[in-house]
């Protein structure tokens, strides 16, 4: 892949990857907290956020290598779906380390 042909995928993807974070925070975060459902899954499992962060990303993984192998049929989700609600959970769990920084 070209250079320039790659780097307008990756401009793409990012716009893609930022609509749906949008839109995910208007459904599950509160509008102080972008991060709130995550620390409120780990509040009622006893659990970190880190530990629930670490399993939506191994889920997303495990989806992608299903999807990707042929061996199970796509039906509510496409890979590339897959592959940025991935890329999304990267990001915030990115965000919630930043966190403690800030």
């Amino acid at each position: 892949m070209k250079k320039e042909t790659f780097f307008n995928l990756v401009q793409d993807l990012q716009s893609d990857c930022k609509i749906i974070l949008e839109k995910k925070a208007n459904d599950y975060a509160t509008e102080t907290d972008v991060l709130s459902a995550f620390k409120l899954i780990a509040s009622i499992t006893k659990d970190s956020p880190n530990k629930i962060f670490l399993i939506e990303c191994a889920q997303k993984m495990v989806r992608l290598g299903e999807l990707t192998s042929g061996t199970k049929q796509v039906k509510n989700e496409s890979i590339e779906d897959s592959f940025k609600d991935f890329i999304n959970y990267l990001t915030l769990w990115y965000a919630y380390r930043q966190e403690d920084k800030c």
